[in-house]
């Protein structure tokens, strides 16, 4: 393969796989808005694949008109890439350290809260978990069985009575439709975490964040629809409450820059800019050359000194006094 067009193919990966990482770095902090992620990595593609052609073109520029354009060009280019990949760069380490440090800990402290919003909402007809929703219904149906019972109701009264009471509180109330809803992200963030879904994660786990205390607040207002039980509700009791598992994949930090995080993009900008260095000028002294003012200058010439100058003149001189010479020569054939 040619040597220019392997140096390209090694820069076009070097780009892709630094924007895929800025993307997931970015998308983490957004709380995995794909909406603004996706724009946003498309501009950082656009505009590094921009300034490393803008490098590329005006480093040895073939044919310029204008020596001082082409210099000043190349140098605003490299001075905005820089900058344009230190802004990226945070998000590249800020990916690298959460999938290689945090992600361990969010997982635990994910699952440990899943647990709890399974147990509030289990969906068991037959033998609920203890503590649920759904158990503590059936024991307030119980005890008000046993309630109509000692008041010498007839037994179909009763049965339908506690059925009334039943349905108050998991139909009416609309507790089975929180229940459908809360099982269903259950299982979406369930899988997305532990499979660390790079798309999703961050999304599930704010969302589990921000709806973990409002879902069980729900379940307890539920148990107040009835008269029965408005003045004994059910209480969720839930004693894993965290508040900060978003925090590291949202805010960023001066850790971000790990060891690992550095290597990666150290490695990927030598992968990114090794087709613009291969293209510079080994030397000061570049044979191309560029026309200003129809004055030929030469790319990285050195400035003239003193003694130059003087040889100049000094040669201009006798050139002088050759084409006088002639002249007189030219007027006595004449003669």
């Amino acid at each position: 393969m040619n040597k220019k067009i392997f140096f390209l193919v090694l820069c076009g990966l070097g780009l892709t796989l630094w924007c895929v990482a800025f993307f997931f770095g970015f998308n983490y902090t957004q709380n995995g808005a794909l909406m603004v992620s996706i724009p946003v990595t498309l501009f950082v593609l656009l505009m590094m694949a921009g300034l490393i052609f803008l490098m590329r073109k005006f480093c040895n520029p073939n044919g310029a008109d204008n020596y001082r354009v082409a210099k000043n060009t190349e140098k605003a280019s490299l001075v905005i890439y820089v900058i344009v990949s230190l802004c990226s760069a945070i998000y590249i380490g800020h990916f690298v350290t959460v999938s290689m440090n945090d992600k361990t800990a969010i997982q635990d402290k994910v699952d440990k809260e899943l647990k709890e919003l399974d147990r509030i909402f289990d969906m068991s007809d037959d033998t609920p978990v203890a503590g649920s929703y759904m158990a503590w219904v059936m024991d307030e149906c119980e005890n008000y069985r046993i309630k109509l019972q000692g008041e010498g109701m007839a037994s179909t009264t009763i049965e339908t009575k506690v059925a009334e009471l039943e349905d108050e509180l998991v139909i009416q109330s609309g507790f089975s439709t929180l229940q459908d809803n809360v099982q269903k992200f259950l299982g979406e963030c369930s899988y997305s975490v532990k499979n660390w879904i790079w798309l999703t994660v961050s999304e599930k786990i704010s969302l589990l964040e921000a709806n973990k205390k409002q879902w069980e607040d729900e379940a307890e207002q539920c148990a107040m629809k009835s008269d029965y039980t408005k003045d004994e509700p059910y209480k969720c009791n839930s004693t894993e409450n965290y508040t900060d598992i978003a925090s590291p994949l949202t805010n960023l930090s001066w850790s971000d820059f790990s060891i690992s995080a550095i290597i990666l993009i150290i490695v990927l900008q030598f992968m990114i800019l090794l087709t613009y260095i291969s293209e510079r000028p080994n030397t000061g002294r570049d044979p191309i050359r560029y026309k200003n003012n129809d004055f030929v200058r030469s790319y990285g010439a050195k400035k003239k000194t003193s003694s130059d100058f003087s040889s100049s003149a000094n040669l201009v001189n006798e050139e002088s006094k050759q084409d006088n010479s002639d002249i007189v020569i030219n007027i006595d054939d004449e003669e």
